[in-house]
C-alpha cells in the first residue's frame, strides 16, 4: 500500500532546533521544505515541485522511523547540502557505472563536511546506514578529507569493485534535472532573509569552501573558490534588497506568538487553580472557585481573498505559494478569489478564476452569509491581496483583516486594519528586482 503524508509538525520542530545548531542555511531549506513519509523510496531524497512549496524532504517511513531526532537532522542537512552545492546540475553521467560513481564521489565530499565543517558527530549517528567517507571507501589509502567531489570522482573512476562494493545514503535521482527557475526562487528566499546574518553565509562559505568550485576548475586539478556555482554565490553574496519592514514569514510568526499568547490567557484565567488554593484539594473548593471547564480552540479559522483583476494576477500566484506556508498546528484555512463576488479556490490545485471589477465590500457580505449558513464565529484572521483599487468597506472587526497591497492606494482601507507592501512580504521575484 503507498503511503504518502506530511510529516507531524511535533516531529518537525524538534528538527528544526537541532538543525539550526549547526548551521542557518540548513534550517532555512528545510523549513522552506515540504517534509514527506513516501514508501517509494528506499532512505531519503529532495523532489522539486512548481506549485505551492518548491522542495520536498521525501522519507521512507520504516527509514524516518528508525532514526532519532539527531541522526534525522544529519539526514536533512545531507540532503540540503546537496541542493546547495548544486550537486544535481554537476552530474552529467554517460551511463549507470558513471552515475553510481558520482553519486558515491558525492556523498563522501558532504558528509565529510558535515562531520568536520558543521560539526556532527559519527558515533551519533548508529542507525543510520553505513556513511560513505574516505575511510569507508578508501580503506588503507592516504586520501585528503577535504576535498570537492571531482576530486574523489577522479580516484573511485580507477577503481571499480571500490565502487560496486559501496552504495550511498541516500537517492540522487530528484537532483538531477531540476528547473533553473525552481533554483532562482529558492535563492530569491534566502537572499532576502534577513534572518541569516552575514557572519553564517560567511561561516557556511568557508564550510564548503573545498566543493564550491565548478567543475572545469576541478579538472584541472586546481581549487579555490573563484568558480563559485551562480545558485550558491548569490545565497553566500546576496545583492543588496531593501530590507523589508515585515516579510510574510514576520507576519505569520506575529500571528502565531499572538494566539499562542490568547491560549496562555485563556488557559490562566479559565483553566489553571488559582495560586492562593494551589495547596489544597479539589473537594475543599468553594462552589464559586471551582474552575471552569471553558474549551479553548485548537485551531484559528484564517481566510484569504485574492484579487481577481489582473493587474493581481502575477502577485496572486506567488502569494498562493506563500499561502500554503502557514503553519497547519494553528490555523484553519480557507481560499477565495474575488471581484464583486467571491469563489472558493481548490486549495490543491490553486487554479485562479479572472474578474472584472473589485468590490472589499463583497467580502464583508460574504463572510457573514457565511457565519449565518454553518453557524460559526468571525474568522480571527482575514487575509486580502490586491492592488487597493475598490469600494469601501465596513467590516464587522476590522483590527482582524491583514491587507496586502500591490500599490500604495490605501484609501478603500479601514483605517483599523493592518495594512502592508507586497514587494515588503519577501517573495517578490529575482527578475522583477532587478
Amino acid at each position: 500500500m503507498s503511503i504518502n503524508k506530511t510529516i507531524p509538525y511535533d516531529a518537525i520542530l524538534k528538527v528544526s532546533r537541532i538543525l539550526e545548531i549547526h548551521d542557518a542555511l540548513f534550517y532555512k531549506l528545510w523549513e522552506m521544505g515540504t517534509p514527506i513519509l513516501s514508501n517509494k523510496i528506499n532512505t531519503a531524497c529532495v523532489q522539486w515541485n512548481n506549485k505551492g512549496n518548491l522542495i520536498s524532504f521525501l522519507f521512507n517511513p520504516k527509514f524516518w522511523n528508525k532514526l532519532n531526532d539527531y541522526e534525522r537532522a544529519f539526514v536533512i542537512a545531507h540532503e540540503a547540502l546537496h541542493v546547495l552545492l548544486s550537486h544535481g546540475s554537476r552530474i552529467k553521467p554517460k551511463n549507470k557505472c558513471e552515475e553510481k560513481t558520482a553519486n558515491i564521489a558525492m556523498d563522501i565530499a558532504v558528509n565529510e563536511m558535515l562531520l568536520k565543517g558543521f560539526r556532527f558527530e559519527l558515533d551519533k549517528l548508529q542507525n543510520c546506514p553505513k556513511l560513505c567517507l574516505c575511510d569507508t571507501v578508501f580503506k588503507g589509502m592516504n586520501v585528503n578529507k577535504d576535498r570537492s567531489f571531482g576530486y574523489y570522482y577522479r580516484l573511485l573512476i580507477k577503481d571499480i569493485e571500490t565502487v560496486n562494493r559501496n552504495g550511498t545514503l541516500d537517492n540522487h535521482e530528484g537532483l538531477v534535472g531540476v528547473p533553473e527557475d525552481i533554483l532562482d526562487q529558492i535563492a530569491d528566499a534566502l537572499c532576502v532573509d534577513t534572518t541569516i546574518t552575514s557572519e553564517e553565509r560567511e561561516q557556511f562559505s568557508k564550510n564548503v569552501a573545498a566543493d564550491s568550485t565548478g567543475s572545469e576548475v576541478e579538472a584541472s586539478g586546481k581549487r579555490g573558490t573563484e568558480t563559485v556555482p551562480s545558485f550558491l554565490k548569490r545565497i553566500i553574496n546576496p545583492p543588496k534588497y531593501h530590507k523589508p519592514k515585515k516579510c510574510w514569514r514576520d507576519l505569520v510568526k506575529d500571528l502565531v506568538c499572538k494566539i499562542m499568547k490568547e491560549k496562555e490567557d485563556e488557559n490562566d484565567q479559565w483553566a489553571k487553580t488559582p495560586r492562593r488554593l494551589s495547596c489544597f484539594h479539589p473537594d475543599f473548593y468553594l462552589p464559586y472557585e471551582e474552575r471552569s471547564t471553558r474549551k479553548v480552540k485548537d485551531k484559528h479559522e484564517a481566510w484569504f481573498f485574492l484579487d481577481n483583476s489582473g493587474s493581481c494576477d502575477q502577485e496572486s500566484k506567488l502569494f498562493f505559494g506563500a499561502y500554503k506556508t502557514v503553519p497547519k498546528k494553528y490555523f484553519e484555512t480557507r481560499l477565495f478569489a474575488f471581484d464583486t463576488e467571491v469563489t472558493e479556490i481548490d486549495k490543491e490545485k490553486g487554479e485562479f478564476p479572472y474578474g472584472g471589477g473589485t468590490s472589499f465590500s463583497c467580502i464583508e457580505k460574504f463572510i457573514r452569509k457565511e457565519i449565518a449558513r454553518r453557524n460559526i464565529e468571525y474568522p480571527e484572521v482575514v487575509f486580502v491581496l490586491t492592488d487597493g483599487y475598490g469600494d469601501r468597506v465596513n467590516p464587522h472587526f476590522p483590527d482582524r483583516w491583514v491587507w496586502i497591497n500591490t500599490t500604495d492606494c490605501d484609501n478603500c482601507i479601514p483605517k483599523q486594519s493592518g495594512v502592508h507592501r507586497f514587494q515588503d512580504m519577501g517573495f517578490i521575484s529575482r527578475k522583477e528586482n532587478t
